[in-house]
């Protein structure tokens, strides 16, 4: 995986717990975005 900063401006260094939310939060909103199409 790229070590690139991805989620939000949430750094490649953040903490798990940071970096969980992140990808919870994308994927949410990615469903929530495939559910409005």
């Amino acid at each position: 995986m790229d070590a690139a900063p991805r989620y939000y401006g949430i750094a490649a260094n953040a903490t798990p717990e940071a970096r969980c939310f992140a990808e919870w939060l994308e994927s949410e909103l990615a469903r929530q975005n495939t559910k409005q199409a």
